[in-house]
C-alpha cells in the first residue's frame, strides 16, 4: 500500500486537453442557450446509417456527432480494419497511428466528430467475452497501442482536431477487463496498487502522450461503487491527481442503470457532481426522476417531444424496427422516452406530442 501511495503521488500533474482560447466565447454561448436547446444538443449519436442533427442554428453552433470507431468508422461503406487484438499483435505503433489517421478521415467524411476509441481494458480473465475489443493483457502494450491509435484519430501538432481528425475517447474507465466470473459488466474489486499500475496505466499514457480529449466510464461497480458515479476515479484521480480537463461521456444506458439496476444513484440532476458531462445513450433511454421541478420537466418533455416528432427521427426509428412512446408527466409523474418492447412495431407516438 505504501508503494501504491508513492506511485499515485508521483503522477500528480496537470494534463490540460483544450486551449483556453475560446473559453469566454463558449461560456457566453452556454449562457445564451435555453434549457431546451441544451437538451436537444445531447442527442448526437451516429447509428451507422442515419444521423440526427443537433446543431443550434439560432446561435450558430454546428453538429457535434459521436460514433463508434473501434477499428474503423462504424458506418456503411467504411473501411473495416483488423480487430483491436490483431492491431496489438502487430506491435507496430507507427502502423497503428497511420491507421488512426485513415479512420479519422473516413469518420469525418460521415459527419462524425467524436469516436469511441481506443478501448484500454487490460484483460486479466480469458472468460470475458470482449477480448477481441482489447489490446491484450499487458498494460504497457495496451497503453502504447491505444496511445498510437489516439494520436492518429485526433492528430498531433497543427493537425490536432483539424478537418481530417476527430476527438478520441479512451474507454472503459476503468478496470473492466477483469470482471468477476468473466461476466461483462460484473463487479470488480482490486487494490489501489493494481488499479494505478495495471488498469489506469494505459489511460494515463493516452492522457500524457496523446492528450486524449474524452473518456467513457465502464459499466461495472469498482470496489462496490459504480464507475459512472465514482467520485474517487472520476474526480479525485482524473481531475485532481491527473489534472485532466477533458470531458466524460457515459456509456450506453449506464445512467438509467444507476437507478433501475444498481439502485445506487437516485438523483440524476447531481450527475455533474459525480463527473459525468454527457450521456451516450440519450436516444436509447432518457429519464428525469419524480421530484424534478415541474418547469424543468415541462421543458425537457417539450424538447424531447419535438425531437421524436421530426420526420427524420421517425423514418430512422421505423426503418430500424424501433418503437418509441413518450409518456407524459401527468400519467407517470416523470418524463421518459422508452423503446417499445416489440422490435417490429410501427412507430408509436403518444398523445402528448
Amino acid at each position: 500500500m505504501i508503494i501504491a501511495g508513492v506511485t499515485c503521488q508521483a503522477y500528480t500533474q496537470s494534463l490540460p486537453v483544450f486551449s483556453s482560447k475560446y473559453d469566454k466565447k463558449i461560456r457566453k454561448l452556454i449562457r445564451e442557450m435555453t434549457l431546451e436547446e441544451k437538451v436537444y444538443q445531447l442527442g448526437a449519436y451516429y447509428y451507422g446509417r442515419s444521423e440526427h442533427s443537433n446543431a443550434n442554428v439560432r446561435l450558430g453552433i454546428p453538429n457535434l456527432v459521436a460514433g463508434e470507431s473501434l477499428h474503423g468508422a462504424m458506418a456503411d461503406g467504411a473501411t473495416v480494419f483488423p480487430i483491436p487484438i490483431a492491431m496489438a499483435s502487430s506491435w507496430d505503433t507507427n502502423l497503428i497511428e497511420s491507421m488512426g489517421h485513415v479512420v479519422a478521415k473516413e469518420t469525418r467524411a460521415y459527419g462524425i466528430h467524436q469516436g469511441y476509441a481506443p478501448m484500454l481494458a487490460v484483460v486479466r480473465d480469458v472468460r470475458w467475452g470482449r477480448i477481441e475489443e482489447s489490446y491484450g493483457e499487458d498494460p504497457f502494450l495496451v497503453g502504447n497501442i491505444g496511445t498510437a491509435y489516439a494520436k492518429g484519430l485526433q492528430g498531433m501538432g497543427i493537425e490536432r482536431f483539424d478537418k481530417n481528425h476527430i476527438i478520441a475517447c479512451s474507454k472503459h474507465y476503468v478496470a473492466d477487463g477483469e470482471p468477476m466470473a468473466g461476466a461483462n459488466g460484473a463487479a470488480m474489486d482490486l487494490s489501489d496498487y493494481n488499479l494505478h499500475n495495471i488498469h489506469l496505466y494505459p489511460f494515463r499514457m493516452t492522457f500524457e502522450e496523446a492528450k486524449v480529449a474524452s473518456i467513457m466510464p465502464a459499466h461495472h461497480l469498482l470496489n462496490g461503487v459504480p464507475c459512472h458515479a465514482n467520485t474517487y476515479i472520476l474526480n479525485d484521480i482524473l481531475r485532481k491527481q491527473y489534472g485532466w480537463d477533458g470531458w466524460v461521456v457515459s456509456d450506453n444506458q449506464d445512467l438509467p442503470r444507476l437507478v433501475n439496476r444498481l439502485a445506487a444513484f437516485p438523483q440524476v440532476p447531481t450527475l455533474k457532481e459525480q463527473g459525468i458531462n454527457w450521456s451516450a445513450g440519450t436516444w436509447r433511454g432518457f429519464a428525469v426522476p419524480a421530484g424534478t421541478p415541474d418547469d424543468v420537466v415541462k421543458v425537457l418533455y417539450t424538447a424531447m417531444s419535438k425531437i421524436v416528432a421530426t420526420e427524420e427521427f421517425k423514418a430512422f426509428m421505423a426503418t430500424n424496427g424501433f418503437g418509441i412512446r413518450v409518456r407524459g408527466p401527468q400519467e407517470f409523474g416523470e418524463f421518459m422516452a422508452v423503446q417499445d418492447s416489440a422490435w417490429n412495431t410501427v412507430l408509436k407516438l403518444g398523445g402528448y406530442i
